[in-house]
C-alpha cells in the first residue's frame, strides 16, 4: 500500500472507499461497523485511511506501523483507535525515528484529535504487555495503545510469526474484535446531524421485523436491528426511512455518544410525532 502524500497514495484510498461502497452495496454490508487493521505497512494504510474514510470507517486498528511526523491527519469525525507496537521492533521503532513520530507520541495525537482526555490510564497489564486508554473523548472515540516490551515486528498473539518476536500475553486479534464491537459507527447521527448515513442505514434493513429478530439479543446491544425502528411499529420499513428524512440535516440528541441505543430511538420516535402529529 501506499499511505504518503504521492498519488499513488491517492489512487489507494480511492481504490479502498470504491471497494467498501461496492461491498456494501451488493452485500448489505452494515454501514456501521466497517473496520480497517493492518500489520506494518498494512498498518500504516489503516492509520492513513482512518484520517481520510472517517465518513465510512468507524474504527481503525493498525499492528507494529510507523507514521511519517510530516502526514497531515484530518478526520471528519471522531474516530476509535486501538493498536499495538513492540518496544524492539527494529523495522518501524517504537520510539520512531527521523522520519517516524514515537508510537506513543503519535497515540496522543490520535487522542488529541478525538477530544480525549491529555492523560491515559493503564487499562491492561498483563506479563510484558501494557495497555493505557485516553478516555473521555468526544462520541466515545477511545484511543488504546498497546505496548509490548521487547516484542518485535509482529502480531501479538500469533502462532505464525516467529516466537522470540511476538508476545502470547495478548491475543491481538481478540482485543481488536472485542474493540471494534465496542465502536461502531454513529450510524443515526452523522456530524451532530440527521444526514444520508442514517437513511443508508435504516434502508439497509428494509423488511426487517420484529419476528426476524433474535429473541436473545438485548434491545440496548448495538447489534439489535430494533434501533432502526424509528416509528415503533415493529418493521422497518417505508415510514422510518421518511421519519430519517423528515429530520434531514436537523440536530439530534447524543445518547451513549451516538444514536445507536433504544433510548435515543424512542427519542427520535417522540419528535417525529411531534413533527407529524
Amino acid at each position: 500500500w501506499h499511505f504518503g502524500p504521492e498519488e499513488a497514495a491517492e489512487a489507494d484510498v480511492r481504490f479502498i472507499r470504491d471497494l467498501i461502497l461496492h461491498l456494501r452495496d451488493r452485500l448489505g454490508v452494515d454501514p456501521a461497523r466497517v473496520y480497517v487493521t493492518g500489520l506494518s505497512n498494512g498498518a500504516q494504510m489503516t492509520n492513513r485511511l482512518g484520517c481520510d474514510l472517517a465518513d465510512l470507517i468507524a474504527a481503525i486498528a493498525p499492528v507494529a506501523g510507523g507514521y511519517p511526523r510530516t502526514q497531515e491527519c484530518h478526520p471528519t469525525r471522531p474516530v476509535p483507535v486501538v493498536a499495538f507496537h513492540g518496544t524492539a521492533d527494529r523495522l518501524l521503532p517504537y520510539e520512531g525515528s527521523l522520519l517516524l513520530l514515537p508510537v506513543r507520541q503519535w497515540a496522543a495525537a490520535w487522542a488529541a484529535r478525538n477530544g480525549c482526555d491529555p492523560t491515559p490510564v493503564v487499562t491492561f497489564q498483563h506479563g510484558d504487555v501494557s495497555g493505557e486508554t485516553w478516555s473521555n473523548c468526544r462520541d466515545g472515540a477511545e484511543v488504546t495503545l498497546y505496548t509490548v516490551e521487547g516484542g518485535g515486528h509482529s502480531w501479538p498473539g500469533s502462532d505464525t510469526m516467529p516466537p522470540e518476536i511476538t508476545t502470547q500475553d495478548i491475543e491481538a486479534t481478540d482485543a481488536i474484535w472485542e474493540f471494534f464491537a465496542a465502536h461502531p459507527f454513529p450510524a443515526l447521527c452523522w456530524e451532530g446531524r440527521l444526514d444520508v448515513v442514517t437513511i443508508m442505514a435504516v434502508a439497509a434493513r428494509w423488511g426487517t421485523s420484529c419476528a426476524e429478530r433474535d429473541p436473545n439479543l438485548d434491545p440496548a446491544t448495538p447489534d439489535f436491528e430494533h434501533r432502526y425502528d424509528l416509528d415503533d411499529d415493529c418493521d422497518i420499513d417505508v415510514e422510518d426511512i421518511a421519519t430519517a428524512a423528515g429530520y434531514w440535516r436537523q440536530q439530534c440528541p447524543r445518547v451513549a455518544s451516538s444514536l445507536t441505543s433504544v433510548d435515543a430511538r424512542h427519542i427520535m420516535a417522540s419528535r417525529r410525532k411531534t413533527a407529524y402529529g
